[in-house]
């Protein structure tokens, strides 16, 4: 059971510890809309201020751009197109949360960020039923930090929508 519920939240027994992964897990806590999301932590690069990219003609929506950080070039993701919230006015909170997934850099599009918190393993628990397909093919899971409901994103399932589309 360990197992399955281990693999299912994206939890494997390489890289950190089998106890460290039973223990916790590092979100980053992040705003769209009025909805908060977690990013895994072992796909975090950095946190950037906001400012404007470099359109790209012919680009779908969601890809509103591109933008530089330490000499290579991002493809910015306006995540909330992903997750049907309303796309936000940028402003001093606006950030791009930096990942990597597997060799694909992104820059994410967020209203804002909250904190890196260590979250308990026991506290992840499957999607609910009630979210819409799409946007439960991007949710690894669900979770709670300070009483605020928090959906853990599948940055490989979200590459993989991006690559689609």
């Amino acid at each position: 059971m360990i197992a399955e519920r281990r693999s299912y939240y994206g939890l494997s027994n390489a890289g950190p510890t089998l106890e460290r992964c039973r223990a916790e897990r590092k979100l980053l806590l992040v705003a769209l809309s009025n909805e908060w999301y977690a990013i895994p932590g072992e796909h975090l690069r950095e946190v950037s201020r906001w400012h404007a990219p470099t359109p790209v003609p012919g680009a779908p929506p969601a890809l509103p751009g591109l933008i530089s950080r330490h000499g290579v070039i991002l493809t910015v993701v306006a995540t909330h197109l992903l997750f049907g919230s309303p796309m936000s006015t940028p402003g001093r909170r606006t950030r791009y949360v930096i990942v990597t997934v597997d060799d694909v850099h992104i820059a994410l599009l967020v209203d804002a960020v909250d904190d890196l918190v260590d979250i308990p393993f026991t506290a992840f628990a499957p999607p609910p039923e009630g979210i819409t397909t799409h946007k439960a093919r991007l949710i690894r899971a669900i979770t709670q930090h300070q009483e605020r409901a928090l959906a853990v994103v599948d940055l490989p399932a979200l590459v993989a929508a991006l690559r689609a589309s």
